[in-house]
């Protein structure tokens, strides 16, 4: 379209679409802008929302199979345990009833109010990246497990899931997402301020009267004083040259029309004066 309107010849198919165009594209344009803005602001709220979203996850990892299968996957494929730290899990009941010896004493002490709680996560938690067997049950507990000190070594990802995700959905995705919707939106911009000034071109040159003539383009028209419209100028003068040169036209008819009665007058003129001299000379005889 811009391609065609800048043809001279093939101008007018797209000419009444041009403005319209720079129209719904200021519109999209606006539009990109505050998806792009809205990318970095949501970010805080993305933190609140995972942390909410996390602690309800890990209730449920006992009673439901999807969200157990979800969790499971989640802290396996971003290396996280819990939502903040991995004891996060020391504060769920996380296990079902149905796999715990109720009668046991051992049992019964983690009881708190009717759940069982105690320094146990999930295996999903493992690190992979650590030597020793995995511990995941009474994880705080040293006296359990043989050479082990949780406090200078444990086998889990100590990172929380709320950062993991914060790290990939904040920082890579809504971030590069929100960087590269504004380069597109510069784009964009670009683009629009070059039809406007092709716009703005083709009519101007539409008013001189010659559409294929070189004319300037303007983005933003101000009137200002005695200032006219770009275009306008160009047509008053095509005007005046108009004017003068049929004012020219006139006085050159003109002096053709006195150049033409002055010959007349000299050819009529030796008539009369010989008409007198005729008549002396019959006068004579």
């Amino acid at each position: 379209m811009c391609l065609d309107s800048s043809n001279s010849e093939t101008r007018n198919r797209f000419r009444s679409l041009l403005l319209p165009y720079i129209i719904i594209m200021s519109v999209v344009m606006v539009t990109v802008v505050a998806g792009g803005i809205m990318c970095f602001t949501e970010i805080s709220s993305l933190h609140d929302s995972f942390r909410t979203g996390l602690f309800s996850a890990l209730k449920k990892y006992k009673s439901d199979l999807y969200m157990k299968s979800e969790i499971d996957s989640l802290q396996t494929k971003y290396q996280c345990c819990g939502s903040e730290y991995y004891t996060d899990w020391f504060a769920v009941s996380w296990v079902d009833e149905t796999y715990l010896n109720m009668e046991s004493q051992n049992v019964k002490s983690k009881l708190t109010g009717g759940e069982y709680l105690n320094d146990d996560v999930p295996f999903s938690c493992c690190n992979i990246n650590t030597p020793r067997p995995c511990i995941h049950h009474h994880v705080h507990d040293n006296d359990r497990h043989y050479n082990y000190d949780y406090r200078t070594l444990v086998t889990l990802y100590k990172t929380g899931c709320r950062d993991a995700l914060m790290d990939f959905y904040g920082d890579t995705v809504l971030t590069n997402s929100g960087i590269a919707t504004l380069i597109t939106c510069g784009l964009q911009l670009f683009l629009v301020v070059g039809v406007r000034y092709l716009q703005t071109s083709i009519n101007t040159a539409v008013d001189t009267g010659d559409p294929e003539a070189t004319s300037l383009g303007y983005f933003l028209y101000i009137p200002s004083g005695d200032k006219e419209k770009p275009g306008k100028d160009v047509k008053i003068k095509t005007k005046k040259k108009k004017k003068d040169k049929t004012s020219d036209e006139e006085e050159a008819v003109n002096e053709v029309g006195l150049s033409s009665e002055f010959e007349e007058a000299d050819e009529t003129t030796p008539l009369r004066k010989g008409k007198p001299e005729m008549e002396l000379e019959e006068s004579d005889f």
